[in-house]
């Protein structure tokens, strides 16, 4: 009942509906949605608005996937760097290496690429930075007879500096080296066009018309004119006994010349004005010495030329060389009371003159003479004076052997042969230096500032000539070229010592080395009693020093002397460092004078290590005697 009750109600309310709706006379509307909207304007209730996807890594908030989406790759930044400027970098897949960059052309070969490792806004970086150095190339200038002028080591790709010539010299280089990348040898075709001439006398430079010459040219030097003085010859310097009179189509040297000379007028020699004169000299033994009032050491004593005398604080005069000096005594207590006189040494000692004998001096003429009699040279030397040895004429199938005639005290006129055996001589004509102590000393012969011994007051050694060295020399024809030798120096040592090349570099005059070093060294450090092992170390420095300042000098050194009469050093010191200086000359092969049987008694000797003219005969007869063994 109430099941239809209600139906019945519904269907009644529905034709109500439909009877009100036919009283409207608009036609129904079909709605047509765009984007859930009507024209009408109403809304479709079903419209569900399209969403917009929004890909993250390939998948939107909605879950959906991206179908064009790739998992990106992993990549790493590649950089490398030369000297902080990059030079390459790629940005590259995990797992690809790309092409390492060439290191630059002038990177030696030691360089390497150090990596470094490190993140760059979030990415991988790998970095290379190149350690390296610049790439050396080692040039060298030589001459045209392949001698090395010049070594230098210069970056790759600079510029080589060619040895520099002064205006008289060609030089042609046979390769370019600009820009140099590679080892080179550059030869050089050097021609000296003309060297230079200077003249001097002692401080005084003389004009003599010439100042240089060609290559190939050969002439006699000039001869000087100096009143009073006879010419004896040029030297390259005042210390040195060579004398070179001639220019030779083999020189190429520039040269500075220094003039010596013999004093043959002493007309211009007088005796200032003093309180009194001194009139007496007296001998006593070897010494000199002045006769004045009360003891001389209450005097100053003063010389004129120290070249010529030497006068030490108790009045002892030495003879330096042949000449006139005044003397003059200051009487300490009281200056202004002096004596002087005019002293004349010669080789035989001193003597007291006065104005009117120098006046009529006696001059000497003095020849000397080659093998067939041809005139060497000519002197003119004062009474009692010393001539100078000039170099010895060579001849073919001859070996000289000495002079007939000392040149020491000429007191007439004299000819002087040179004297000639069967056979070869090497050793004449060259120059020879001396290496020693003050055993081979003579002052005016040696470097300045060098001590010496000789001449000594008390000593009989009055001319250079009686020196053993300058026999020596005298006997095989050769010129001192200079004597390097110093009081109290050792083999072992600082700059004084032989070892030394501050000591060695005075072995040389103007650049020029001499052809022969004859050493005498050793016994003052036999002496002092350094070890074998010290000694040995620096005589073989010594020698390699040498070597190195004239390398193409012949050396030739003498063993230690017997000074058992004295005891200087022990027996066994001197017989160790024997055998140190042969074992040194077998290693390099130079020659040996032994002077071990060399005795020098009491009574030659000065003190207890300084021979006199008796002990330097002594140790020249040796030395002569075995050199010529080696010519």
């Amino acid at each position: 009942m109430k099941l239809r009750n209600i139906i019945t109600c519904i269907f009644a309310f529905v034709f109500v509906l439909t009877l009100v709706g036919c009283n409207n006379t608009t036609p129904p509307h079909e709605h047509e949605f765009v984007n859930g909207e009507c024209s009408c304007g109403e809304s479709d209730p079903n419209f569900v608005p399209p969403h917009e996807h929004n890909f993250v890594n390939g998948t939107c908030s909605c879950g959906e996937k991206d179908p064009n989406y790739q998992e990106p790759k992993e990549e790493v930044i590649w950089r490398w760097t030369i000297d902080g400027e990059v030079v390459k970098e790629e940005i590259v897949e995990v797992g690809i290496t790309p092409e390492t960059p060439e290191a630059p052309e002038n990177a030696a070969e030691g360089y390497r690429w150090m990596k470094m490792d490190y993140y760059e806004n979030g990415k991988l970086c790998y970095e290379f930075i190149l350690l390296w150095e610049v790439k050396i190339c080692k040039i060298t200038f030589v001459n045209q007879y392949g001698e090395i002028l010049k070594e230098q080591k210069l970056e790759w790709g600079s510029d080589a500096l060619a040895p520099v010539y002064p205006e008289n010299y060609s030089v042609k280089w046979d390769k370019d080296f600009v820009h140099v990348t590679e080892d080179m040898v550059i030869t050089g075709e050097i021609k000296k066009l003309y060297a230079s001439i200077a003249f001097y006398d002692g401080d005084t430079k003389l004009d003599l018309g010439i100042n240089k010459y060609n290559m190939g040219d050969e002439f006699e030097l000039p001869i000087p004119v100096k009143d009073g003085y006879d010419f004896i010859g040029w030297y390259l310097a005042d210390i040195s006994l060579y004398s070179i009179n001639k220019i030779t189509k083999e020189d190429e040297a520039d040269f500075v010349f220094y003039a010596r000379y013999m004093k043959n007028d002493f007309s211009d020699i007088s005796l200032p004005s003093a309180t009194g004169r001194i009139t007496q000299i007296n001998q006593n033994g070897n010494y000199f010495t002045p006769v004045v009032a009360g003891s001389t050491t209450s005097y100053s004593w003063v010389v004129s030329d120290d070249s010529i005398i030497g006068v030490s604080e108790w009045g002892s005069i030495s003879v330096r060389s042949c000449g006139v000096a005044v003397l003059t005594a200051v009487f300490k207590e009281n200056p202004s009371t002096t004596y002087n006189c005019l002293v004349e040494a010669t080789s035989t000692g001193v003597r007291i003159v006065t104005e009117e004998e120098l006046k009529q001096v006696k001059l000497h003429t003095v020849k000397f003479l080659g093998k067939d009699n041809e005139v060497i040279d000519e002197q003119i030397v004062p009474n009692g004076y010393t001539a100078t040895y000039p170099v010895p004429l060579s001849y073919d199938g001859f070996a000289f052997d000495g002079w007939d005639k000392d040149v020491c005290n000429i007191t007439s006129d004299t000819v002087i042969k040179a004297k000639y055996a069967t056979g070869t001589n090497r050793f004449e004509g060259k120059t020879m230096a001396i290496l020693g102590d003050s055993i081979s000393t003579y002052l005016n012969y040696m470097p300045e500032g060098y001590a010496h011994f000789y001449p000594y007051p008390a000593g009989n050694i009055r001319d250079v000539n009686h020196t053993w060295w300058k026999q020596v020399s005298n006997a095989i024809g050769t010129s001192v070229f200079v004597d390097n030798s110093w009081g109290g120096t050792t083999v072992v040592g600082g700059d004084s010592a032989t070892e030394s090349p501050v000591r060695l570099n005075t072995l040389l005059h103007q650049g020029i080395a001499p052809d022969i070093v004859l050493i005498f060294m050793g016994t003052n450090d036999a002496r002092a009693k350094y070890t074998n092992a010290t000694f040995e170390a620096s005589y073989r420095k010594m020698i390699a020093n040498i070597k190195k300042i004239a390398p193409d000098a012949e050396i030739i050194v003498c063993t230690l002397m017997d000074f058992s009469a004295t005891n200087f050093y022990e027996a066994k010191t001197k017989d160790d460092y024997n055998a140190v200086i042969k074992k040194v000359a077998s290693d390099n092969n130079i020659s040996v004078i032994d002077l071990k049987d060399v005795e020098l008694l009491k009574a030659d000797l000065i003190d207890s290590v300084h021979p006199n003219y008796s002990g330097h005969k002594k140790m020249a007869d040796v030395i002569i005697k075995q050199l010529k063994e080696l010519r």
